[in-house]
């Protein structure tokens, strides 16, 4: 069995890796469990995972080799950090009233902005390719700010989290996360009965992101046939047999980062309505990420063993129906450590807010030269 369409199989599972975002240590495990044979054929079942054990092996090697993605892990983990940064830099505007909003957040990663060029790279994807490219969210992303006078005239204490489990058909996301802001206006907003202006405010904060990202991939059946010598070097030829698998791969690149930053930042406020906001600021990503693989299908054995499995023991073990459809099962799991996003970052901030009487919406936006960029929209209330 020196060919049981294993790169299909990884074809498969580096298509949906590279195009999705994700702390991981362990590498793959692939594990076959034999089907149970009648017991005047017990002994064959150590002949028949020898045989087999050989090509899971190269199974379990491949996959490991070919799920390395050094920068592609490392710009979801990065692309991550930057949807905590977003969260917790919040819109730069004193408020003697406490504020809670909801909405979403998203950060991504690129080394270009020619959408042509990204599609290329997929239509010509390689197993072996590894490219900067990486996405992160947070959604339904909810905060809390609170004025913190009686502590720091002028300062405000910002909190917010996120949870996230959504599927769609194949495609899964999940992830959750965590902030926590300071904020400080040490010089008072310039007044006229139009515009307002906030010369400055400082904004130190933390976060914690976890993303998983990925899709449940069908390789279609896959039919291989190997040779088993019963009698090893005796005079006997060696007999057919034939496997079928139907494999479902769920993957997904994982990451937990956490992120510092500091900014600094100014606003106008045009008729208590349009408020338009910029500024700048230095972050700290660090964490980990990397690869997740999970797939359990079962196959059938098709020729000589065929007629030596146990069907009452086969039923014991999957019930009457699956019993019908497969005599073991290939368990393909683990995970496979992924590139580092720490690093020092700069990066200018801005975007805008919409005033409706204590209701507002605000669209930050934030902007890491070259080519990362987060943003996100959230609904707000002041008490």
């Amino acid at each position: 069995m020196d060919n049981i369409k294993k790169s299909r199989i990884i074809t498969y599972i580096i298509l949906i890796s590279a195009c999705f975002p994700a702390v991981v240590s362990a590498q793959l495990q692939v594990e076959f469990k034999t089907p149970p044979l009648l017991p005047e054929m017990s002994g064959l079942e150590g002949l028949l995972k020898a045989n087999i054990g050989f090509a899971v092996d190269e199974i379990q090697v491949m996959a490991g080799e070919l799920l390395q993605k050094p920068e592609l892990t490392s710009s979801c983990g990065r692309a991550a950090g930057v949807s905590g940064t977003l969260s917790t830099l919040g819109t730069p505007w004193s408020s003697e009233a406490p504020i809670i909003k909801t909405g979403m957040i998203a950060g991504a990663i690129t080394d270009t902005f020619d959408l042509d060029e990204i599609a290329e790279r997929f239509d010509n994807l390689q197993p072996e390719d590894d490219f900067t490219l990486g996405a992160g969210a947070a959604a339904v992303d909810c905060s809390l700010k609170l004025p913190l006078d009686f502590l720091v005239p002028d300062s405000t204490l910002s909190i917010s989290g996120s949870y996230m489990d959504l599927a769609a058909d194949e495609y899964f996301i999940n992830g959750n996360s965590g902030s926590a802001a300071l904020g400080w206006t040490p010089l008072q907003p310039l007044k006229t009965s139009f515009i307002s202006w906030l010369p400055l405010q400082i904004t130190a904060g933390a976060g914690w992101t976890a993303n998983k990202i990925g899709s449940s991939i069908a390789a279609g059946m896959i039919t291989e046939s190997f040779e088993i010598d019963l009698d090893g070097s005796g005079p006997f030829p060696g007999t057919a047999i034939e496997v079928q698998v139907d494999p479902v791969i769920d993957v997904a690149i994982s990451s937990q980062t956490w992120n510092f930053s500091g900014s600094l930042s100014s606003g106008i406020r045009l008729a208590d309505f349009f408020s338009f906001f910029i500024g700048g600021g230095v972050s700290y990503i660090m964490g980990a990420t990397g690869i997740t693989v999970d797939s359990a299908p079962g196959y059938l054995i098709i020729g000589f063993f065929e007629q030596y499995i146990d069907v009452d023991e086969l039923i014991q073990m999957y019930g009457e129906d699956k019993a019908q459809t497969q005599h073991g099962e290939i368990t393909i799991s683990g995970e496979v450590v992924g590139g580092k996003p720490d690093g020092f970052t700069g990066f200018f901030y801005g975007g805008f807010r919409f005033d409706l009487g204590p209701l507002f919406m605000d669209i930050p936006i934030l902007y890491t030269p070259p080519y990362t960029l987060g943003t996100g929209i959230s609904l707000g209330v002041e008490l």
